[in-house]
């Protein structure tokens, strides 16, 4: 049938009236491109803001989906992988991607972040001819990838942080606490770390470093060691188990021990420095007397300080209503001396203060009086009060040593010349008398034209604790021993038969040769030594 053009045109007007067209919004046409900016630049550790822009905005809000990737390790923990991002009808939006500072010398590299299809969207990108040259972040404006550039800020060789930690918040006295050290770099040589221990209350076990201190702060006390090629290594602290109320006082907020990272080489300070356990008591306040005793003595050598520490047990903190402005007891310790080292009567009487700690001493200077004397002696006895008990030990000497020397001195009896088979009588004298116990060994030599060790003999004729040994050779050595030796006079006479034409005697040198005053072997034992004069 052929139909008139206006006819026709009537009929296809009749039929579009009988349809519904989709309307602009549902078109894929009319559909938002959705794109990304490039981002500049930034210095790991940074964030970086990234902006979607929906061209035109959208009517309603749409959700892009969006996939970050990691050229390498910059980007932060849970960052990377897909997420969505919600455009408003502003035709905007903004999310962030954040960096981490990791401390590791590396190359510079990209954080890569794509729009993805998805529903109510197109990807606002174009395709390229192929002989066009592609970036590695796909496509150009209208992009639908930027690239995040993050700048390595690392130096090579740098310095590990130390940190500090432990698994453990509380434990009872008696248990062992363990501490870790970590580097957050992995060191290519050994890295000793140096450690300050914390212990308020004395709750340390004896033996562990930092024993008795009763230090609030951190000293360097101790160090641990991390090898090359490992990152940690673990410090222990033992606690002791001391049957003593230790919280019976009013600081319980001191009821801990801590180690803290101390300043060395080949580490710097990370985060955090200081770990800190609380330690649980787990003793009744006691009740009966305190036991006092000597717990150490400090000798030394005359010019040093010398002294004691005593120690009650329980300490004074285990005592009900503890007062530590006012600690409880004051023992009274009696001191007697001997040799003068101490600037004090031979007799005298010291009130100690024991401290809450149970530990409690004093100090001497022994004088340093440039005067050859016997050793010294300082004896303690502790005396207490009726709420106390002195227990063993309760007496206790130290000894001060003296450091000059005494002086030894040689000379002939008589003058002229000697017949043939006469004697040779010399005196060897001590600058000071010895007392008993006392040693030294008085080197001699003997020498002279035709003499030999065949050819003489030599004898003590008189002297207090004076004897003589080796006299069949040339180096005969005479002994000075016991209270009141000081003086021996000695008789050397050429035997039969005699070639000698001239005869020497001599001290032994001051030094550690073969017949030294200072050789091994001697037994000289006072003590500044013996010098040849």
């Amino acid at each position: 049938m052929v139909h008139p053009p206006g006819a026709l045109l009537l009929m296809v007007t009749a039929l579009l009236a009988g349809f519904a067209v989709p309307a602009a919004a549902q078109s894929p046409l009319t559909e938002p491109l959705v794109s990304i900016k490039e981002w500049t630049p930034i210095p790991e550790g940074g964030t970086a803001t990234l902006t979607l822009t929906a061209s035109p905005a959208p009517t309603a809000p749409i959700t892009v989906n969006v996939d970050v990737t990691d050229s390498g390790d910059f980007a932060a923990e849970g960052q990377t992988g897909s997420r969505t991002v919600t455009i408003g009808t502003d035709g905007t939006a903004s999310f962030t991607v954040t960096t981490v500072n990791d401390r590791v010398d590396e190359p510079s590299g990209y954080i890569y972040v794509y729009v993805k299809a998805g529903n109510g969207y197109r990807l606002g990108s174009y395709v390229l001819p192929s002989w066009l040259p592609r970036r590695d972040c796909d496509g150009y404006i209208p992009a639908r990838c930027a690239g995040i550039f993050v700048v390595d800020n690392d130096q090579p060789d740098m310095l590990p942080l130390a940190s500090i930690g432990t698994d453990v918040q509380t434990v009872t006295e008696g248990d062992s606490v363990v501490f870790t050290i970590t580097l957050d770099l992995t060191p290519k040589t050994d890295v000793t770390v140096y450690l300050g221990i914390s212990d308020p209350v004395h709750y340390l076990a004896p033996g562990t470093p930092g024993f008795g201190s009763r230090n609030y702060n951190f000293g360097p006390l101790e160090h641990v060691v991390i090898p090359a090629g490992q990152n940690s290594a673990t410090y222990t602290i033992k606690t002791e188990d001391d049957n003593e109320d230790d919280d019976n006082h009013p600081y319980p907020e001191d009821n801990r021990i801590g180690v803290r990272i101390g300043s060395g080489s080949g580490y710097m300070h990370g985060n955090p420095t200081t770990a800190t356990v609380k330690v649980k008591d787990n003793d009744e306040p006691w009740s009966g007397p305190l036991e006092v005793s000597i717990l150490k003595s400090y000798g030394g050598t005359e010019g040093e300080y010398v002294g004691f520490m005593l120690r009650a047990d329980p300490s004074p903190r285990s005592y009900p209503n503890f007062d530590p402005y006012d600690p409880y007891p004051t023992a009274t310790v009696t001191l007697s001396q001997q040799g003068g080292y101490i600037a004090k009567p031979d007799k005298w009487e010291k009130e100690q203060r024991i401290p809450p700690s149970g530990l409690g001493g004093s100090l001497f200077l022994a004088v340093d009086d440039d005067i050859d004397g016997p050793d010294g002696t300082l004896t303690l006895t502790v005396k207490v009060n009726s709420n106390a008990t002195p227990v063993a030990p309760s007496t206790m000497t130290l000894d001060i040593r003296d450091n000059d020397p005494t002086v030894v001195n040689l000379a002939r009896v008589g003058a002229g010349m000697l017949g043939a088979g006469e004697a040779l009588t010399f005196r060897v004298s001590l600058g000071r008398a010895l007392v008993k116990g006392e040693i030294i060994d008085v080197p001699l030599a003997i020498s002279g034209t035709g003499v030999c060790a065949a050819g003489y003999t030599l004898s003590v004729k008189s002297g207090t604790g004076a004897a003589l040994s080796g006299s069949g050779t040339l180096t005969p050595v005479l002994r000075f021993s016991g209270a009141g030796a000081q003086r021996a006079t000695l008789e050397l006479v050429p035997g039969a038969g005699s070639t000698a034409t001239r005869c020497r005697i001599a001290l032994g040198p001051d030094d550690s040769g073969a017949n030294g005053f200072a050789r091994a072997g001697l037994g000289t034992n006072v003590g500044g030594g013996a010098y040849p004069s």
